[in-house]
């Protein structure tokens, strides 16, 4: 999975262990994103969701992610502790 990846490619690779490619500049064009962005973008999508799995809720407040606490529900069936950055 590349560092473009939406963060619901992320999740289908934790749950269903699949590997996607991610977008390309055609998809990012598209919404009007730029795709300077990308990385930034991924990174923290990834750090919500996976904090999320572990935690419960997930929340962020970063440069590109505004996420108020919000309880994950029905709640992870799995820890995302494993995939979190030491």
């Amino acid at each position: 999975m590349g560092p473009d990846a939406p963060p619901e490619a992320l999740l289908r690779v934790i749950a269903d262990r699949t590997e996607l490619r991610g977008l390309g500049r055609v998809e990012f064009e598209g919404f009007r994103v730029p795709m300077e962005e990308s990385r930034g973008r991924f990174v923290e999508s990834a750090e919500m969701i996976l904090r999320g799995l572990e935690d419960g809720y997930c929340e962020y407040d970063g440069t590109y992610v505004k996420q108020p606490r919000k309880a994950i529900r029905p709640a992870p069936a799995r820890s995302g502790r494993r995939l979190l950055p030491a």
